[in-house]
């Protein structure tokens, strides 16, 4: 594997930080929501979107690694939201 291989192009992630961030705070907050009862089914559907919305934007940026822990981390809310 070459150097440029190994090299990690950040600036992908910086354009899209910001709002990832606020996707993931987002995120956060609906699932204690839900997990703290203080939630409805609402709130783990919009965990379960804006994590979907996460794993499109990391894939999009080619961050496959962080795409594919997003990508079940939507799993598990779904399977919250399933009862499972």
């Amino acid at each position: 594997m070459s150097n440029v291989d190994q090299m990690f192009d950040h600036s992908a992630i910086r354009w899209i930080r910001e709002g990832l961030n606020e996707t993931l705070l987002a995120v956060r907050h609906d699932l204690e929501n839900y997990v703290e009862g203080e939630g409805s089914q609402g709130s783990i559907l919009n965990c379960i979107e804006g994590l979907h919305q996460v794993v499109g934007t990391l894939r999009m940026v080619q961050v496959y690694g962080a795409a594919m822990l997003a990508d079940e981390m939507e799993q598990v809310a779904r399977g919250l939201a399933a009862g499972n």
